[in-house]
């Protein structure tokens, strides 16, 4: 390594080893119920904008075959937006933001990117479900609170600042 070099600190200046607190088992989970019940929002935002509509109109019956389609990718859209999008452009989803914690690469503490929010919330997320939930309650026993689909992409869930 040349002497002129300086190494790259692992951790950004507002976070090192020992100023980060993980964040625990029970704000994680109040942090998914929070992302539920803004599913479940949505899902009711969409039987109220369609019980208008046949309120409005009797012909809109014949429609809702067109409708219903829709209001499933609404659905889908706004799951992706709030496990993918968000959770890999800023750290958290809407309940992670709510409760004050983030998720970081272990490596440098950054951001995730939707690439690895994609893999934590798919295949990790099954794999943490798989045999009896083992993998949630993994973060009641490990040091750095990990579930098994942390480990699997290699990150971490802290309290924000």
């Amino acid at each position: 390594m040349n002497n002129n070099q300086q190494l790259k600190p692992i951790f950004p200046v507002s976070y090192s080893p020992s100023t980060v607190e993980y964040a625990g088992f029970l704000r994680r989970l109040l942090a998914v119920i929070i992302d539920e019940l803004a599913f479940i929002g949505v899902f009711l935002l969409e039987i109220f904008v369609l019980w208008i509509l046949l309120r409005i109109s009797p012909a809109i019956k014949e429609a809702t075959s067109i409708l219903q389609p829709i209001f499933f990718l609404i659905l889908i859209g706004f799951q992706v937006w709030n496990k993918v999008y968000l959770l890999g452009r800023t750290g958290g989803t809407i309940g992670k933001h709510i409760l004050g914690i983030k998720v970081v690469k272990v490596e440098n503490m950054e951001v995730i990117g939707m690439g690895t929010a994609l893999l934590r919330e798919t295949i990790g997320k099954f794999l943490s479900s798989v045999i009896l939930n083992i993998g949630y309650l993994m973060i009641l026993w490990d040091k750095r609170k990990q579930a098994l689909h942390d480990k699997v992409v290699d990150t971490i869930v802290i309290k924000k600042d």
